[in-house]
């Protein structure tokens, strides 16, 4: 009989024995109905691993589907540590044989191979990647345990240097970091998939156990307005000015007149993208910037057009009007000068103000159009803001504040000082100028698509408003078209077509800007055209000539393949002669004998022609006179006495000697009666002297 002592143990032992197995049930059923899939993943965590995959990355291309950037397979090396070091362990591998061997194949520092190797802390790591086939071979030939060759992807640029600055470029794995690869990164990066397979002791990979999780997305594709064909054609013509000039930057563009469509861009200096210059921060970020979008450069003369066709279509200025050069004037006290001071245009029509870029002439415009007005036609034009160009990041242009612009102010802003803009900006208001007067938003991205060939977003033209009327655009385009035959746009014209252009300078402390805009053909702009020169040399003996003469061959081969019509066929095209080692007087006889113009700044010593002898140029082109600076001659001294003498006599005399004069109070009779500075005061470039009369 059991005791009530034992009968208390065994209740005891009974009650613990149902708790346990009580709690027992309750953590099975945790674990498998809470904790199940949790514990579930540690498991096959510890025998399997995650695998991404890649999506490809979406391809850029031009209007014609011309691939401008995509990716292609490459190899990389991948080292798995505790692979390696096991191998080590066993005698199945010597670290010194393996890093040695991996150093030279993959012309790699010993040091860092033998440090990421042995670093037990990371699963993989890559040792080196994108490396070429045959490295990939001999690394696969050593069949170092641990030690894999893998398959990846590398961005590639099939025209190198070609729009560098506006595609941009990827870093190593990929993902955009400046211009359209990084704008659209989000576009062209698509999404990747994952997969799991099982791995063994060493967490090698075991064939046949993959497992799909989610499939990969590939990106999206960009498609631009560019033509690779005008691309090369703009390149080639960049590349031959920047060889033939003392140009520090060539920017050039085309586009679609109509539109606004950029068919072509070259920024000179530009980068390889498929070489980029990764360890010289500075020098990559400098060769990256998109200055055709996103540097403003002065206008100046380049600006006379725009003046021009606000002055016609205010109906303040009509063709037929005539304005006055003397060389310089006095504003409000301020001397203004036109380039050729100390020479004058004299009486000159609006085509010859065009022409010439007579300063003068353009400061009596602007004095006609006012200031409202002139402010009113600026912001028609553009100027002074963005394009709202769509994908590109792109800089405003600036213009002086209307409240702080008084006569002499508005003076300056009538020759483009005081304006600045990008190569983007002055095309597009060039492209309203001459298309009837539509202001466009201009485009360089036409459509998203994706790898199925669908829509994902389309970019459409967009009419942004009226510049100027079809009346003022049409006859500014006559206006370009004989500017093109006969002014400083000559040098553009290409044999079998008609073509209307303008070219104009900029002189800045930092060095000179040389514009020339264009179209062609000259009844039915097809193409408009945009050459900038930019150079610290200050020398601008042949003024915005040399950016006309680069563009002509541009548009020649632009019109042929558009299959353009020729409308010049035909025309008179003839050498120009040699004018080497003659006086002013007999070069310009030369010359005007061969059926040439002579352009020049001074009349002084010959130095050189532009263009070269033997050039083919139209019959009435002008050619220009490379001159010794007249202003390096002696010909300074003393302030003379002027007393006494007649106001115009005294006027004539001083000019001269770079000396202006101006009148206090009234003429009356016109003689001289007191002067100052005064007599024997040493003579200052471009000084004023203030005189009374009796």
């Amino acid at each position: 009989m059991v005791s009530s002592k034992n009968r208390t143990r065994l209740q005891i032992l009974l009650v613990i024995s149902v708790l346990g197995l009580l709690f027992l049930s309750g953590a099975t059923a945790y674990y498998t109905f809470f904790r199940g899939e949790d514990l579930k993943d540690i498991v096959e965590s510890q025998w399997s691993k995650q695998v991404t995959i890649s999506a490809r990355r979406g391809n850029i291309l031009d209007a014609d589907g011309e691939v401008i950037a995509q990716s292609a397979s490459t190899q990389g090396v991948l080292v798995r540590p505790k692979t390696v070091n096991n191998a080590i362990k066993n005698g199945r591998t010597d670290l010194d044989t393996l890093t040695g061997n991996l150093a030279v194949i993959l012309e790699m520092d010993e040091s860092v191979i033998r440090a990421r190797v042995t670093d037990e802390t990371r699963t993989e790591v890559y040792l080196k990647r994108h490396i070429s086939d045959s490295e990939a071979r001999k690394i696969e030939s050593l069949a170092y345990p641990g030690i894999a060759v893998f398959i990846e992807t590398k961005r590639y640029y099939p025209f190198n240097d070609s729009l560098s600055q506006i595609i941009g470029y990827t870093n190593v794995d990929g993902e955009g970091q400046t211009g359209i690869e990084k704008q659209f990164d989000r576009y062209l990066s698509g999404q990747n998939g994952k997969r799991t397979v099982q791995t063994d002791a060493n967490g090698n990979a075991i064939e046949g156990t993959e497992m799909l999780i989610t499939d990969a997305v590939d990106g999206n594709d960009v498609i631009m307005t560019v033509s690779s064909a005008v691309q090369s054609f703009t390149q080639v013509a960049a590349k031959d000015c920047m060889e033939g000039t003392d140009a520090d930057e060539v920017v050039a563009m085309v586009m679609d007149p109509a539109t606004c469509d950029i068919l072509s861009a070259v920024i000179l200096p530009s980068m390889d993208l498929n070489n980029i210059v990764r360890d010289d921060p500075a020098l990559l970020n400098e060769l990256s910037r998109n200055k055709a979008f996103q540097q403003t450069y002065d206008v100046g003369q380049a600006y006379g057009i725009f003046l021009a066709a606000a002055g016609l279509d205010s109906g303040e200025v009509g063709t037929g009007d005539t304005f006055v050069c003397n060389g310089y004037d006095v504003i409000e006290g301020e001397l203004v000068k036109c380039w050729r001071d100390p020479d004058k245009h004299g009486e000159e029509g609006l085509f010859e103000v065009l022409r010439d870029n007579c300063g003068m002439g353009y400061v009596k415009i602007a004095d006609k159009v006012g200031k409202e007005k002139f402010y009113d036609h600026l912001k028609r034009f553009g100027f002074g803001s963005t394009t709202g160009i769509d994908g590109v990041a792109e800089t405003g242009g600036t213009v002086t504040d209307p409240k702080y612009v008084t006569g002499i102010e508005l003076s300056r802003l009538a020759n483009g000082i005081g304006i600045k803009a990008t190569p983007l900006q002055m095309c597009t208001s060039f492209c309203a100028l001459i298309n009837g007067g539509r202001l466009m938003k201009p485009r360089i991205i036409k459509e998203i698509r994706s790898s199925s060939g669908e829509t994902v977003r389309a970019y459409d033209s967009e009419y942004l408003g009226k510049a100027v009327s079809e009346e003022t655009s049409e006859k500014m385009r006559t206006i370009l078209k004989k500017n093109a035959r006969e002014g400083n746009a000559s040098l553009a014209q290409p044999e079998g077509y008609d073509i209307g252009g303008y070219t104009g300078v900029s002189v800045t402390g930092d060095g000179v800007c040389r514009w020339f805009l264009g179209f062609a053909p000259a009844e039915d702009p097809k193409i408009a055209v945009l050459f900038l020169i930019n150079s610290e040399d200050p020398d601008i003996d042949y003024s915005g000539s040399a950016a006309a003469y680069y563009s002509a061959a541009l548009i020649e081969k632009t019109l042929r393949y558009m299959k353009t019509e020729q409308t010049g066929a035909g025309e008179n095209f003839i050498e120009v002669p040699d004018i080497a080692g003659l006086t002013f007087a007999e070069a310009e006889q030369r010359l005007e004998n061969a059926g040439f113009r002579i352009g020049y700044r001074f009349r002084s010593r010959l130095l050189g022609q532009f263009p070269a002898a033997g050039t083919k140029l139209r019959r009435g082109s002008t050619v220009y006179a490379v001159t010794a600076d007249s202003e390096t001659t002696d010909r300074y001294g003393l302030v003379p006495d002027i007393t006494g003498k007649k106001l115009f006599e005294a006027i004539k005399e001083m000019k001269r000697n770079n000396i202006y004069i101006r009148v206090e109070g009234e003429v009356g009779e016109g003689v001289i009666s007191t002067q100052y500075p005064e007599a024997g005061t040493p003579v200052e470039k471009g000084m004023i002297i203030t005189v009374t009369c009796n």
